[in-house]
């Protein structure tokens, strides 16, 4: 039997995860400019534990840059960014803009990278 191919799990968080699952209001709600409801924090959840379940997926990369994350949802992804790492899979964290929430999941990471930096753990 031929082992399954390689796989990276890709994030690209941008904006605020919902933990509802329901877009902003807007004053104008038959106006709606999106018809799918916004990227939960269960989702994301829900995802990352499926790439850390699967064998065949060998990394995880974190596009960080454009992600409006609160303390609580930084710590429960850094959670399943380490449970990643200690079952052997390489963690990448990318940003332009290093903050203490971005650093913070980086130090869950082997790598954090960016416009003109590049750490490695």
């Amino acid at each position: 039997s031929k082992a399954p191919k390689p796989k990276i799990a890709v994030y690209d968080l941008e904006g605020p995860l919902s933990e509802s699952g329901q877009a902003e209001g807007s004053m104008l709600p038959d106006f709606s400019m999106g018809a799918s409801r916004p990227l939960t924090m269960f989702d994301l959840s829900k995802s990352l534990g499926k790439a850390l379940a699967d064998p065949s997926v060998k990394a995880l990369v974190m596009d960080t840059d454009g992600a409006k994350l609160d303390f609580s949802q930084i710590q429960e992804i850094r959670r399943h960014l380490l449970a990643a790492r200690e079952a052997g899979k390489d963690g990448w964290v990318y940003t332009e803009h290093l903050s203490d929430g971005t650093a913070i999941l980086g130090s869950a990471n082997q790598w954090v990278i960016g416009a003109g930096l590049a750490y490695t753990f």
